[in-house]
């Protein structure tokens, strides 16, 4: 019960959120634009086949409110991020107590799902999508009816955003991953943060970036125009130091020191996750990268969450506070951001 009542507070607050909030009135005129079962219409929107299907769906059972599309949207990630969570716990021999879901939900919403469940959307559900196939993937008993459920939930994911492909690419290849010794995982942190604090960045994307303009300027002029526009962009590249990375890269140091012995399932995230903080060291200097990178960062709330629970299990007494002031904090926290004019 604490669980749902939870659950619909961050469904509720991100719902309602003021249509200020970046590209919520783009997907609020959206739904308001649908012919529910008109399929032709799917040509006057870029938005991906899989998104504009659940549009139709909601407005054919819900009506007009797009209040309710929205929740729906938050609805699908929160099922998804919990079937996983459950998934996860199973296999770590967890109990099935709400306290574990609920810890996981507000590690979630802290680093992501707020960028996701109200911004950017389509994305957002992909992403969720690609988590829980984890949960099959990276099971010790991997089957053929696994890799029918493997290659549907994949197919799924890139029908709500194309970009998936690359958390697609990603996880096929973490499938046999193993797991590295601590030394190892220190020193490839240590090459990481040289890379993004040396500022090397700027000159490893103009050299890539250089190196695939020359192979336009091979293309016919009219074709050639087509990329003037990316080619501009080499002059705004930058060294900077972005917040959220920083967070991102010390929070990988603090993960190599999980204390006892934990389920390779663990390591399998944490290869995921170096991945996504070299390819952010390597990119830093590009503003959108982590749209990018989230496809491997996203594993921060869930190996955080794997790490408290090994390290110091279950809260219990006077520090069990902590999880409901932390909840209350993060809903009004949520509530003032999505809604600005309170």
């Amino acid at each position: 019960i604490v669980l749902l009542i939870v659950s619909l507070l961050y469904i509720v607050s991100i719902a309602m959120r003021s249509v200020t909030v970046p590209d919520t009135d783009i997907y609020v005129e959206f739904y308001n634009q649908i012919d529910p079962g008109n399929i032709v219409s799917f040509a006057l929107y870029s938005f991906e086949p899989g998104f504009q299907l659940l549009g139709h769906i909601v407005k054919l059972f819900f009506g007009n409110s797009a209040i309710l599309f929205l929740a729906v949207v938050v609805v699908i990630n929160i099922v998804l991020i919990l079937l996983s969570i459950r998934k996860i716990a199973f296999r770590l021999s967890l109990s099935s107590c709400s306290i574990n879901f609920i810890s996981a939900i507000v590690l979630y919403f802290a680093y992501f799902g707020l960028f996701y469940n109200a911004i950017v959307l389509r994305a957002g559900i992909a992403i969720s999508i690609l988590v829980y196939s984890t949960t099959i993937l990276f099971k010790k008993d991997f089957n053929k009816k696994d890799v029918i459920k493997i290659l549907l939930l994949f197919g799924l994911a890139l029908t709500f955003h194309l970009s998936s492909i690359v958390g697609i690419i990603a996880l096929i290849f973490s499938r046999r991953s193993q797991r590295l010794t601590e030394k190892s995982y220190l020193l490839i942190w240590c090459f990481i943060a040289f890379l993004f604090f040396s500022g090397s960045s700027v000159y490893i994307v103009k050299g890539l970036l250089s190196v695939v303009f020359s192979l336009f300027s091979l293309l016919s002029d009219s074709d050639y125009k087509k990329y003037e526009y990316y080619l501009s962009e080499l002059d705004h590249l930058d060294f900077q130091i972005p917040y959220k990375y920083l967070f991102q890269l010390f929070s990988g140091l603090l993960l190599l020191f999980v204390k006892g012995n934990i389920d390779t399932i663990y390591y399998k995230y944490l290869n995921l996750y170096f991945i996504g903080l070299f390819l952010g060291a390597i990119f830093s200097s590009i503003e959108q990268i982590a749209r990018v990178t989230d496809y491997f960062l996203i594993y921060l709330f869930i190996l955080q969450w794997m790490y408290f629970i090994q390290s110091y299990g279950r809260v219990r007494g006077g520090k069990s506070f902590l999880y409901p002031i932390s909840v209350i904090l993060q809903l009004a926290f949520v509530f003032r951001i999505i809604n600005p004019t309170y």
